[in-house]
């Protein structure tokens, strides 16, 4: 499984991560509004610094590029769970304040949604309940919220985080067993289109 293709459309270009990206993707982060729904404070250059050497050895984050002019407008990331074998999180989320309210956030997301439902049958987000703007944007893709007696297996983050999950094959409901503590969380087997 490749969780750091380079992936594009007429919008935006999500590569891998790279060390020289450290000084232009700062210049985006360290906008203190960027961060005011999250616990972290990323736009002190300590915390970002942090957060940066992270992303580089995870090996399955993304810079996000603006098609139209090759600017940096933000990251994302893949990160694999323990436990979690045929799921992936996606999380790591940022973007320039010039690209919030449009489509940037949503196309990356489907974007990155997409391809991991190539190779797992879950997609899961972490939100900390104070990041409303975070919560709003996974409820427009479909995620559903999941309680914590539901996927016991899966690592709680804080019990300040509501989890969030997208299913390949899910209709509008979770299926069944996904609901039944002590139940296998898979849906079916793995692709690998």
């Amino acid at each position: 499984m490749n969780w750091q293709p380079t992936l594009k459309n007429d919008l935006v270009t999500l590569r891998p991560v790279e060390e020289k990206d450290l000084e232009p993707l700062y210049e985006v982060a360290r906008d203190p509004m960027i961060w005011s729904q999250h616990r972290f404070k990323r736009y002190i250059r300590s915390e970002f610094e942090a957060f940066f050497d992270d992303m580089i050895a995870a090996k399955s984050s993304f810079i996000i590029l603006d098609q139209a002019n090759g600017q940096f407008i933000g990251s994302s990331g893949y990160k694999i769970i323990n436990g979690f074998e045929d799921g992936i999180e996606i999380g790591g989320t940022f973007f320039s304040r010039n690209y919030w309210g449009g489509p940037y956030n949503r196309t990356v997301k489907k974007m990155m949604i997409d391809h991991a439902l190539h190779y797992v049958e879950y997609v899961l987000f972490h939100v900390h309940m104070t990041n409303i703007r975070s919560q709003k944007a996974v409820e427009k893709l479909n995620g559903r919220k999941i309680s914590p007696s539901e996927f016991t297996d899966i690592p709680a983050k804080s019990n300040e985080h509501i989890r969030y999950l997208i299913c390949k094959d899910c209709g509008p409901e979770l299926p069944e067993m996904i609901h039944s503590p002590g139940h296998s969380y898979m849906a079916g087997p793995r692709t690998t289109k």
